[in-house]
Order: C-alpha cells, then sequence, then structure tokens
C-alpha cells in the first residue's frame, strides 16, 4: 500500500483474493508437494482474467495500449514468475526475503489486530480457533509451502529485498532497483 502511494497511477492486486488454496485439505497439499510442487496447478484462472479485464490484453513483451490501464500493477503473490497464468503478466518481480517466524508473527499480529478491531469476526472465540488452526497446519505443511517458496521464488526475482528492512526502506530500495524502461 505504502509503494502504491509513492508510484504514479497504481493498482494494489493481491493473490489472495483470486485462488482457492485454503480450500484444499492438509492432505491434498502434502500430496501436491510430494508430487513435485507444480504451482501451475493452483487454479488462478480467475486473477489472470482480472488482470487482463484491468489491464488489458498485454504480455513482458507488448505494452496496452488501453488509456485507462493502470500504469502500475503491484501484483502480491506467493508465485510469481513460477506460475503460468501470471508470468507473462509479470515485468519485473521483487522478492522479500524474510525469515519464516517473522512472516508467521506478522500474520498472527495481521489476524489478532483484525479480531481486536471487529474488523474480521463477529465472534472472538471463532479468530482464536482460526489462529490455533493456523498454528497447527504451520507445524504439519506451511513450513514446508514456505521453504519451497523461499527456494524457488526468489530465483525467478529480478531483486531480492531484506523483508527485516522498515517499510520505508524497502519501498524505497525498490523503487530504487526499477530499471529505467520502468520509471
Amino acid at each position: 500500500e505504502r509503494l502504491a502511494v509513492l508510484l504514479p497511477d497504481a493498482v494494489v492486486v493481491c493473490e489472495d483474493e483470486f485462488h482457492t488454496t485454503v480450500e484444499r485439505s492438509v492432505e491434498d497439499m502434502k500430496q501436491w508437494l510430494e508430487r513435485g510442487a507444480d504451482v501451475g496447478k493452483f487454479d488462478l484462472s480467475r486473477l489472470g482474467q482480472f488482470l487482463e479485464r484491468t489491464c488489458g490484453p498485454q504480455s513482458q513483451s507488448q505494452s496496452s495500449s488501453d488509456p485507462t490501464a493502470p500504469q502500475y500493477v503491484l501484483l502480491e503473490t506467493q508465485f510469481g514468475r513460477l506460475h503460468p497464468v501470471l508470468k507473462p503478466w509479470i515485468d519485473w518481480q521483487c522478492w522479500i526475503d524474510l525469515p519464516a517466524d517473522l512472516c508467521v508473527m506478522r500474520k498472527v499480529k495481521q489476524i489478532a489486530t483484525e479480531m481486536a478491531s471487529g474488523e474480521m469476526i463477529h465472534d472472538p472465540s471463532q479468530g482464536l480457533r482460526w489462529i490455533a488452526e493456523f498454528c497447527e497446519s504451520y507445524v504439519d505443511l506451511t513450513h514446508r509451502l514456505f521453504a519451497h517458496q523461499q527456494t524457488e521464488v526468489p530465483k525467478t526475482s529480478d531483486v531480492v529485498l531484506d523483508g527485516r528492512s522498515p517499510v520505508q526502506d524497502l519501498c524505497s530500495d525498490l523503487l530504487d532497483s526499477l530499471p529505467d524502461h520502468l520509471r
């Protein structure tokens, strides 16, 4: 969100709003990992359709001719160029490297903050159950998914930044590392 404020005509798109991975069972996800963890097996067709509606038909090699298309689409994604639906839409990719323990604590903080403010759930016990299930799932599966992501996604990224830096420093570093043709 802070980066979107710093870039003219930017739209923020979060992959989480488009995929159904969370609807898959832990056992199904474990089997997916054991079969080689092909991220293309995750259905992101709705996200691809959204990007086409928002940006017009385009790929890395061609610019949109739609004057209403945003200049920047900031796509928060777990897979980046590893996913075949997303790859054509990504002109430049940044991996924000963060130790797993900090990722988990930030997620728990986010959920706890939403619970405390009443933004997420009306019944606080549902939120506490969600946090307990999240922690259990992390032990059973998520840490393996995260390790896979930390190994593979940076390989396809144009820049890797240290996620332990303050957000304002991350934004400055990201903007400084943008190639000239994207400024």
